[in-house]
């Protein structure tokens, strides 16, 4: 499976389905990937799909940015006010009220026979209903969880191919790209896209719990790239080196991670990454190290 340029080490999870342990998930997952039934995307820019032809972007902005607030609200009525205040500005035209009401009708026809049933009219504004299961962002937030659940449980391997499934759903490095320019999408994209790098550290756990540390490896040297303050990614490329036997390299990772803390932020690595640097230079055995890093080999 191929993510941001990345081969996932994917592999069958018939097994999860059947089990009904992903059941709900994986049915809305299919629904999304394949096109069944109308459904909604902001993990990338805001797309609905399941219309008759396919995944419908061309959506006009200020439409969108509507669409992205009523999917923000998670099926509860957002004001007419708060909507016009956050579309346009704090100095709205006279004719706002009438432009949002414009902007419904629009995106009533676009959603089609559906339309008039889920964008319901409130008495203090606007809510979108029967969509939240159908949500992009919504499923790979369960997965997630079910993902986490897994890992806590010493279920790597299952665990593994959770959150494969989960990070499948990213269709770029941002959540809802296209309607950052209002401050509250912009917060609820950052939530998104910090829950994204916890399920891509569980990823690499996962891996190199199950004896994936090649798999692993250079995906970690990509994140300590792409987010080089977050330690983790650090600790675990460690973890990586030392199990495909480069205790030396596993060192100079902690050089490397120490410099950027302090030219970036002025700080010292945290106490596990210094203790698992200690442990190299000591030459303790990888399976110590990955004790020391929290890991389980899932034995």
């Amino acid at each position: 499976m191929m993510v941001f340029g990345i081969q996932w080490e994917t592999r069958n999870v018939t097994g999860l389905r059947d089990s009904g342990c992903l059941a709900d998930s994986m049915g809305a997952l299919m629904g999304l990937m394949n096109g069944i039934s109308l459904h909604f995307r902001i993990l990338g820019a805001v797309e609905i799909g399941g219309l008759p032809n396919g995944w419908y972007g061309n959506i006009p902005h200020r439409t969108r940015q509507l669409l992205a607030l009523l999917l923000a609200a998670r099926e509860q009525s957002v004001p007419s006010e708060r909507i016009i205040g956050r579309i346009w500005g704090d100095e709205p035209p006279l004719s706002a009220a009438q432009m949002l009401r414009g902007h419904i009708m629009k995106l009533r026809r676009i959603i089609g026979d559906k339309g008039r049933t889920m964008v319901m009219m409130e008495p203090n504004g606007y809510r979108l209903r029967h969509y939240y299961s159908a949500l992009d962002a919504a499923v790979f937030e369960k997965l997630v969880s079910r993902g986490r659940a897994h890992l806590a449980n010493g279920e790597a391997d299952s665990a593994g191919d959770i959150f494969e499934e989960a990070l499948s759903l990213w269709r770029g490095p941002l959540a809802l790209e296209d309607v950052r320019d209002i401050s509250e999408l912009e917060a609820e994209a950052v939530r998104l896209e910090e829950l994204r790098s916890l399920a891509e550290e569980s990823l690499m756990d996962a891996y190199l719990a199950t004896g994936r540390a090649a798999v692993a490896l250079p995906m970690l040297r990509m994140f300590t790239v792409t987010h080089p303050l977050r330690c983790r990614f650090w600790v675990q490329l460690m973890a990586a080196q030392m199990e495909v036997g480069r205790p030396a390299e596993a060192a100079e990772v902690f050089h490397q991670a120490r410099r950027l803390l302090l030219d970036e932020v002025g700080m010292e690595p945290p106490a596990l990454l210094a203790e698992v640097h200690q442990a190299i230079i000591e030459g303790r055995h990888c399976s110590e190290v990955r004790r020391m890093v929290g890991m389980s080999t899932g034995q």
